[in-house]
């Protein structure tokens, strides 16, 4: 029996000077957005100037609002006798910088892989030391300029570019802010620990992406930045590839999510006349012919899908469009399933073009044959010079047909 005394207070003795780490007992804000704040994600807004919020344009815009400061709570009661100790692990040193706003002081460490911070020890008189108040440095676009395609190393990020990827280092980084709050005996020694981790999720990744988007400027002549910021509703899991269609899913990109604001009722309206325009052209009197009038055979190729919505940075990476209508989610660009540059290839295009022609005037989008990523010029759809083949020369040229709604 008495054995199995000393050992309870062996026991007691090793669990009164263990810290204790709690799970709950914190309260956590982190943003002026309620449905970031609720997944405890959260968005860096500068407070310069405006930034309109939403895409869609069935919804109503709005203005975000500037990022307000973090605020952790602890909620349990700390006694007199005992302080209070915060720390603060920024994982990526470079994009993490953070102002505290706490009346306290602390001491900063920063090391190659991350940054902390890490207040002094907080006695009763400290007013509102259970609560520790910090605010995210604004993101900037790590680039000085939008500028389509890869940068060149040697030139820094001032020279452009973007990022075919997610998470990538100097890119569009996922600020991770992991914060503890200890409970400290009189002597000094630990009694609790409560953690949290704030980080940006997936939705609010991709919104921090056009905010950092927004004003910057061009490295070449043009408009600035002034694309709105989709809210958390307007992101959502990727959709099958319409029916039909060959390629990708409506996205290139990495994050397995979209922004979608009329892109799949488009690609049916012109896979629907498409097939319609191939039929069309293959009854009798109603064939596209070659320069010796004999008729051409319309290939029974499926349209590819080779884009659709892009994240801003993905999109900076392909193309010289800032503010172009791929980050609104409501463009397609579309190839045959052909030999690019081949005479198959340059019929789908001539049939898939009469197909857009044949829309009705009431769905309002724009339609242009690209080469390259350069429009092709309109004198090339009346005139057949290389190669003779009865083809204008427009279509013979085309790599891919991108199509986006007017809003």
């Amino acid at each position: 029996m008495n054995q199995l005394l000393r050992l309870l207070a062996l026991v007691v003795s090793i669990l009164a000077n263990t810290a204790v780490a709690a799970k709950q007992g914190l309260n956590v804000f982190t943003s002026d957005n309620p449905q970031s704040n609720s997944v405890r994600s959260f968005i860096v807004v500068p407070g310069r100037y405006e930034i309109p919020h939403g895409i869609s344009k069935s919804g109503k815009q709005a203005r975000l609002k500037k990022q307000p400061p973090f605020r952790i709570e602890v909620l349990d009661e700390v006694t007199k006798e005992q302080k209070i100790q915060w720390s603060i692990t920024i994982t990526k040193n470079s994009f993490g910088r953070i102002r505290v706003r706490s009346s306290y002081s602390g001491r900063k460490k920063v090391g190659q892989e991350s940054t902390n911070w890490t207040s002094f020890k907080l006695d009763y008189p400290v007013k509102d030391r259970n609560i520790l108040l910090f605010q995210p440095r604004q993101q900037k676009h790590l680039s000085k300029v939008y500028k389509k395609g890869k940068p060149v190393s040697s030139r820094g990020t001032g020279n452009g570019g973007g990022t075919k990827l997610v998470d990538v280092e100097g890119r569009n980084p996922r600020l991770t802010y992991e914060v503890e709050a200890r409970i400290l005996d009189p002597e000094g020694n630990i009694i609790k620990k409560y953690n949290t981790t704030l980080q940006m999720d997936n939705k609010d990744l991709i919104r921090q992406e056009y905010i950092n988007h927004y004003r910057i400027p061009r490295s070449t002549a043009g408009e600035a930045g002034k694309l709105p910021v989709p809210t958390r509703d307007e992101i959502r899991f990727i959709p099958p590839r319409p029916q039909g269609y060959a390629g990708n899913t409506l996205t290139e990109s990495d994050y397995e999510l979209i922004v979608e604001d009329g892109a799949i009722g488009l690609s049916k309206l012109i896979l629907d006349a498409y097939d319609h325009m191939k039929e069309f052209h293959r009854k009798p009197g109603n064939a596209l012919v070659d320069l010796n009038g004999s008729p051409l055979a319309i290939p029974d190729s499926r349209l590819w899908l080779s884009s659709g919505w892009r994240n801003p940075e993905r999109n900076e990476w392909f193309s010289s469009a800032l503010n172009g209508a791929h980050q609104l989610g409501a463009a397609l660009d579309l190839m045959p399933n052909e030999i690019p540059r081949k005479k198959e290839a340059a019929i789908v295009y001539w049939v898939l073009w009469k197909a857009v022609e044949s829309i009705p005037d009431q769905h309002r989008f724009f339609a242009q044959l690209e080469a390259l990523t350069v429009p092709v010029r309109p004198s090339s759809f009346k005139i057949d010079i290389e190669p003779r083949n009865g083809i204008p020369d427009a279509f013979d040229k085309a790599d891919h047909l991108h199509i986006n709604l007017i809003k």
